[in-house]
């Protein structure tokens, strides 16, 4: 799966990792080229991957590790299990700490259940939950189709980092293949302001392919 980090050194003297955990899904490639990229064409394999009922299930967990020194790990097992949350594929897991409250901040995808709403045009949607800690346990305050945390970059969900100035403002930035939509976060980071900035991708261009991100 996917997997986003966590400096918590100043706090409590680890780096973190989550990871969205597929399960029993199998490496996938179907790149036989010896060619580099993008000559090699490896990336017309994608469409495959998409229909794989093994990528776009149900069952993904949220899990964590922790470490001081990248060499030895500990576990903290699931902190997002299926029994938490609305059906659908979890993508994209991202921690960032809210100084004001000492509360950790996990958004994630939660694919086909935090669909835009049809009713607020130019939204797109994710899963939101909150722990004391950054090794959990986590609650979920935001998961849709109807309570997900909405902001004003485009019209579907994609790829996503949050960050976290030093003032304490927070941002999210989503890629949608030609593009990277910068928003501000609400004081609560439990959405967006409606304040976004776009910004064009630099990858290479692909002739019969979307821009990359």
């Amino acid at each position: 799966g996917e997997i986003g980090f966590l400096d918590n050194v100043p706090r409590d003297g680890y780096y973190y990792a989550y990871e969205s955990n597929w399960g029993c899904c199998r490496q996938v490639n179907c790149c036989n080229s010896s060619l580099p990229w993008p000559e090699g064409k490896c990336w017309t394999c994608c469409p495959a991957q998409r229909h794989s009922p093994c990528t776009y299930n149900v069952n993904h967990t949220i899990i964590a590790y922790r470490t001081r020194d990248f060499q030895a790990w500990e576990s903290l097992g699931a902190l997002i299990t299926p029994a938490m949350r609305n059906p659908g594929t979890v993508f994209v897991p991202r921690v960032i700490y809210k100084a004001r409250d000492q509360r950790y901040m996990m958004w994630f995808e939660n694919y086909n259940a935090t669909n835009p709403d049809p009713a607020k045009p130019g939204l797109v949607s994710y899963s939101i939950a909150v722990s004391s800690s950054a090794a959990g346990p986590f609650t979920l305050v935001r998961d849709g189709p109807s309570n997900s945390a909405q902001f004003a970059c485009g019209t579907v969900q994609g790829d996503f980092d949050l960050f976290t100035d030093d003032d304490g403002e927070a941002y999210i930035i989503r890629t949608h293949y030609s593009s990277f939509c910068v928003g501000r976060l609400a004081p609560g980071y439990l959405g967006g302001t409606g304040d976004t900035a776009s910004l064009p991708a630099r990858d290479v261009q692909i002739a019969g392919h979307p821009p990359g991100d």
